[in-house]
């Protein structure tokens, strides 16, 4: 109730600028939303793409080591994560399951991998975690476990909160400085209007007549007051007249009684 009270007793020009202000900026948060929703999904479905590819490559080097069960050769491949910087774990799996090497992002703290599953890949609270079978010759010899964190998702959406904070500050600081010209249209007809109205209320003074500059609403309305001042001039000079005539009969009468 309070804040109704205050914006209705708000000047016409503040009234206007806050609802075009409110407007643009309801209208921007609800496009960037989508935005952030849209580039959200596609910046997983890359990252799913691009872990999944990593596998893929990982799974085609790895078929020696699985072959020969040699853990130092499967060592040796997964060292190589050490240059993806958001790969936190990784194992190369035979195929009943068994661990042939596994790896792990320095300083990153210790947790339990999953066990074998099905080929896969999901997001949980903070990583996203992929299986993948290795296949040689069409039977399937093992598997590449690997886990990143969403060290790239939060980055990008970080940036994004950027982005969208100088868009919308700038757009808000555009829509400010352009509905402050662009109000003139509306407002400069409804002031030319009150004052009008404001020198017919105190000086009395019914020729008075308000410009008409565009046949819309407040042409229209112009026009309107513009008709409601003829008809009250036309009516105040129908009283002068009739003022004049009872005057002129009073005097004529008040002769009569003196010469009688």
């Amino acid at each position: 109730m309070r804040v109704g009270s205050k914006y209705r007793n708000l000047p016409l020009r503040h009234k206007l600028r806050l609802v075009i202000m409110v407007t643009v900026t309801a209208a921007l948060l609800c496009a960037c939303a989508a935005v952030l929703v849209w580039d959200r999904i596609a910046a997983r479905a890359s990252m799913l793409n691009e872990l999944d590819v990593m596998a893929e490559m990982l799974g085609a080097n790895s078929t020696a080591a699985l072959s020969f069960d040699d853990p130092g050769a499967g060592r040796e491949l997964l060292a190589t994560l050490r240059a993806k910087r958001e790969i936190v774990a990784a194992k190369i799996l035979a195929a009943k399951g068994k661990s042939l090497a596994s790896y792990r992002r320095p300083a990153s703290p210790a947790s339990a991998m999953p066990d074998f599953r099905e080929d896969g890949a999901w997001f949980e609270s903070n990583r996203l975690v992929l299986f993948k079978s290795v296949r040689l010759g069409g039977a399937k010899i093992g598997a590449i476990y690997l886990e990143s964190d969403l060290e790239q998702l939060d980055a990008r959406l970080r940036r994004f909160g950027q982005i969208v904070t100088a868009i919308l500050a700038g757009t808000w600081l555009f829509a400010f400085a352009l509905s402050s010209r662009l109000q003139k249209v509306i407002l400069d007809p409804i002031a030319h209007l009150g004052r009008a109205a404001k020198i017919v209320s105190e000086e009395k003074k019914y020729s008075t007549r308000a410009v008409k500059v565009a046949d819309d609403d407040m042409g229209q309305l112009t026009d309107v007051f513009n008709g409601m001042l003829v008809e009250i001039e036309r009516r105040d000079e129908e009283l002068l007249r009739h003022r004049d005539r009872l005057e002129q009969e009073v005097g004529e009468r008040t002769a009569e009684l003196v010469e009688s």
